[in-house]
């Protein structure tokens, strides 16, 4: 399951590639599409501050089997393009709500002969005042791993404004493991690196 920035923030430029952080991250992460065999379960959620009524995050391809039919889209793959093609920078950035909500729907998910996963992209921090605590949410999430059942959170720190210590104790609370890629032009060596820890 991909949790996938679009605050504000992902707007900014990237110096060189005339291009913005966002679209040099989807475009990275829509190459990863092809690890996956149409057997393997993906989904795509994009968060930032409200874009569902109160709801930080918002479920843009529900998590399934990769070759399987998504509405008008013949498989998860082409819905996931699609979706990765309707991304703009909204607001700010609502990251640990979102994290918890992905990772609830990731483990009620879970499947025995996968590797379940939560991959989280993000160039921020935590900016919803309104939202759980860094400590409330590692506590959620060791108390929703399971060992026997393990579900694990690979967070990726985009950019030099990611919170690379919050999102170490993120992944470390589920086992997981933490990428990062200062330079936002690294991103897509960075994330197929993350992806094929996760494959291989």
């Amino acid at each position: 399951l991909g949790l996938f920035d679009v605050s504000g923030s992902m707007a900014d430029p990237v110096p060189g590639a005339r291009q913005s952080k966002l679209d040099v991250a989807r475009a990275a992460t829509q190459a990863a599409l092809g690890f996956f065999d149409p057997a393997d379960s993906i989904g795509l959620w994009e968060f930032s501050r409200e874009l569902d009524g109160d709801r930080d995050y918002r479920v843009l391809v529900p998590l399934g089997p990769a070759g399987q039919r998504v509405g008008p889209f013949p498989n998860r793959f082409a819905a996931s393009v699609a979706a990765y093609r309707q991304m703009v920078p909204r607001t700010s950035t609502g990251l640990y709500d979102s994290i918890l909500a992905a990772y609830q729907s990731a483990t009620a998910d879970y499947r025995k002969d996968a590797v379940n996963t939560v991959v989280v992209i993000t160039d921020g921090k935590n900016e919803d005042p309104g939202s759980i605590t860094l400590d409330q949410l590692l506590a959620r999430l060791r108390t929703l791993h399971d060992p026997a059942k393990p579900v694990h959170i690979v967070t990726l720190a985009y950019g030099t404004g990611a919170d690379q210590a919050a999102l170490a104790k993120v992944a470390k609370a589920t086992d997981g493991l933490q990428f990062a890629s200062p330079d936002p032009r690294s991103i897509g060596t960075v994330f197929v690196t993350a992806v094929a820890a996760l494959t291989g």
